[in-house]
């Protein structure tokens, strides 16, 4: 009985995160060129199994793809919406995923364009420091954590770094980055957010304000911008994931309140 509440919640959990990001992203989206909106405007004559497949976006391994590359497949054949590239490959514990130079990104993100149909999201997670998946090296420019922003609470330095970080996403061809994290830092013991200096601080102003910068930056290089925002855990990814509710209350006014001041 408490493994089926427990799959319960996590269910709940998870669809709860799924509307999170999804909603978020469209919050945060930029203005999308006419060439592109153009394309998009024509999914509303697609199929049902064009649509679903369009709101999938899912990793793979691989520097490189050919034609006969799963990943290429699954763009042609089932109308995959977007791709994520990582550093690492958690699952086979190797340091070899998707990323090994600048030059060689670029080539992989143009060759799984022009697989597709409809433009692709090009997904990664470079919110810096930490949690960095473009290292240096690999030969990109060197990154800073949210914390250290925040820290030192200068606009200008944020806006220099969110530059160096959506220039460089911009010319490898990745368009879509899961950040800024907009959690509160309010336990410094939270091994997915504290541990990792990804917030800008516990003061929801400092969050706001350095998460407008990054998004609205994001923008100018064309790269939507998906807020990224965990809560209070006091466990990892792949524990339980209750939340502690008190801070989820204080973290979703501060989420719809940054949402709100992004510009048309």
């Amino acid at each position: 009985m408490k493994k089926k509440v427990r799959k319960r919640i996590n269910v709940k959990y998870l669809l709860c995160l799924f509307f999170l990001t999804f909603w978020t992203l469209i919050l945060s989206i930029p203005s999308i060129p006419p060439s592109v909106s153009g394309d998009l405007g024509e999914l509303s004559n697609k199929s049902l199994d064009t649509k679903i497949g369009q709101m999938l976006v899912i990793g793979f391994r691989g520097l490189a793809v050919d034609d006969q590359s799963p990943i290429i497949q699954d763009i042609k054949k089932r109308n995959i919406g977007g791709v994520i590239l990582f550093d690492y490959d958690v699952p086979s514990k190797s340091p070899i995923r998707n990323i090994k130079s600048p030059k060689q990104v670029k080539a992989l993100t143009s060759a799984l364009q022009k697989a597709s149909s409809i433009p692709l999201f090009i997904a990664i997670d470079q919110e810096g420091g930490k949690v960095n998946r473009l290292k240096e090296k690999f030969g990109f420019p060197p990154s800073v954590s949210e914390q250290y922003l925040g820290s030192i609470d200068n606009p200008g330095t944020t806006r220099r770094f969110a530059k160096i970080t959506a220039r460089t996403l911009n010319d490898l061809g990745i368009n879509l980055n899961f950040a800024p994290v907009v959690d509160l830092n309010t336990n410094s013991d939270n091994p997915v957010i504290g541990k990792l200096e990804r917030s800008f601080s516990a003061d929801p102003e400092i969050v706001v304000k350095h998460s407008l910068i990054v998004i609205n930056t994001f923008h100018d290089f064309g790269v939507f911008s998906a807020i990224n925002g965990n809560g209070n855990r006091k466990m990892t990814h792949c524990g339980n994931p209750n939340l502690t509710h008190p801070l989820v209350k204080k973290s979703i006014p501060i989420l719809l309140f940054t949402a709100e001041r992004i510009p048309e």
